[in-house]
């Protein structure tokens, strides 16, 4: 799947003794409690999870994302954590891919004020295609952009959804 090559790169590059030294932290999106994962017919049934969107709660708030499954740590004594977390997921639907960029950024400037002198690098991986919450995923390279003009801190992503963009019904 292609969850499972996701996976497969995050474990493998945390793995990697070319990656001694290098901080690495993870979080995930949608990241919802377990009470909210299964489907909804409305907003007030995703509590501050919403909105309900095509069955599921999308979890469109960048503070969800700000604070990271695992804080950055440097490989390899983060290798143990990254793998245990990563290996404890399973996804379930809905990709809202806006928020987790900038919950991420927010998190990343946060760690870079504090540790001056050090690169700091937001990497996106997906396995979905970027459309259940705003900012569209063209306003996303913009973006990414202005992070990377506006801080220490640069973004790239690494997609392998099924679309390029998302369908033009949803801009």
């Amino acid at each position: 799947t292609r969850w499972n090559d996701v996976k497969k790169a995050i474990i493998g590059f945390s793995n990697d003794p070319a990656s001694a030294g290098i901080g690495v932290g993870i979080q995930y999106f949608p990241k919802l409690p377990a009470q909210y994962t299964s489907t909804c017919s409305n907003d007030s049934q995703c509590g501050g999870y919403g909105p309900c969107w095509l069955s599921y709660c999308r979890a469109c708030t960048v503070t969800h994302y700000s604070t990271p499954d695992v804080p950055i740590t440097v490989l390899p004594g983060a290798v143990a954590a990254i793998t245990n977390s990563i290996n404890a997921i399973t996804p379930f639907g809905g990709t809202p891919t806006g928020p987790a960029l900038q919950g991420a950024v927010n998190y990343a400037k946060a760690w870079a004020s504090s540790h001056p002198g050090h690169s700091t690098v937001v990497v996106l991986a997906t396995d979905g295609d970027p459309y259940s919450c705003a900012p569209a995923v063209w306003r996303l390279a913009t973006y990414m952009a202005t992070s990377a003009r506006d801080s220490s801190v640069s973004a790239s992503a690494a997609c392998s959804g099924q679309q390029a963009m998302p369908n033009p019904a949803l801009r």
